[in-house]
């Protein structure tokens, strides 16, 4: 985990920008990191001198780069060339403080209701809260025409979004035209803990080429799987979030694990017959 200089508000979005990666060599490119509320390429861009050092993989090796301190925007990452990417990030905020209200509210928006009925069963509508933030941001990349198995392996943060197929592999994909609209099913499993998370909120945010954004709420069946109808071409980001007691002895101190995961759409698969 490491630290950054900022305080990200519980409304808010990390994530690793897909449409900002440029390739600078065969096995390198730099990588863009935001911040902010919905999914415009509007919000804050982050620079070195806030992330000390990134948790790397790409299914043949996985290490931790370090970076010095710096101002300059964008990392560069060794890219495995002609292969499936994913890069993970583990980010730990400044903690936030609630009111009671406000965090009943927060519990009611993030469907938590169990965990509201619990908090009343037990006296403590009126406790306060203390919520820890652990974020962990994904993206997938593809780096020429070789696609592998990676993206299906799960990382090591507790909440994290998994696909089930390759988004860039085209004979793993269900695509239909909708209204003249090329479209295709892409399914994802959230887990906790390596446990499908049932009934769980997720959500889907659609960038289009004019920089038109969507937002579209779905929820985890009893499997812990979504599926989302992907339109090509396209940006897109995935999340969701959970809060946990940081321990079943104390009403007042809680967790937010919440996750993004984005990738992108250029249109480049055929309709299957």
């Amino acid at each position: 985990m490491f630290c950054f200089v900022w305080v990200l508000t519980y409304a808010q979005s990390f994530w690793i920008e897909p449409d900002k990666v440029y390739y600078t060599g065969k096995d390198s490119a730099l990588i863009s990191f935001f911040s902010g509320n919905g999914f415009s390429l509007n919000a804050t861009e982050i620079n070195q001198s806030s992330i000390k050092s990134i948790l790397y993989c790409n299914g043949y090796e996985q290490k931790k780069l370090v970076f010095s301190d710096s101002i300059v925007a964008g990392f560069l990452m060794p890219l495995t060339s002609n292969a499936t990417q994913k890069i993970c990030v583990d980010v730990q905020f400044d903690d936030m403080m609630f009111s009671a209200e406000d965090f009943n509210k927060l519990l009611i928006d993030n469907g938590q209701l169990l965990d509201l009925q619990q908090r009343e069963t037990n006296n403590q509508m009126n406790a306060n809260a203390v919520v820890k933030n652990l974020v962990s941001a994904q993206t997938i990349l593809q780096s020429r025409d070789r696609e592998n198995e990676f993206c299906f392996q799960q990382a090591s943060d507790k909440l994290q979004i998994v696909p089930l197929v390759n988004p860039y592999n085209s004979q793993q994909l269900r695509v239909y035209q909708s209204g003249g609209t090329f479209v295709m099913d892409v399914g994802f499993t959230i887990l906790f803990n390596g446990e499908p998370l049932r009934k769980s909120k997720v959500n889907f945010w659609k960038r289009y080429a004019n920089g038109k954004c969507e937002q579209t709420i779905l929820y985890t069946n009893k499997k812990g799987i979504v599926t989302l109808p992907v339109v090509s071409p396209g940006t897109f980001m995935l999340t969701c979030g959970l809060l946990k007691k940081e321990n079943n002895f104390d009403a007042t101190s809680w967790v937010n694990y919440s996750s993004t995961l984005t990738f992108l759409e250029k249109g480049n698969f055929f309709i299957k017959k």
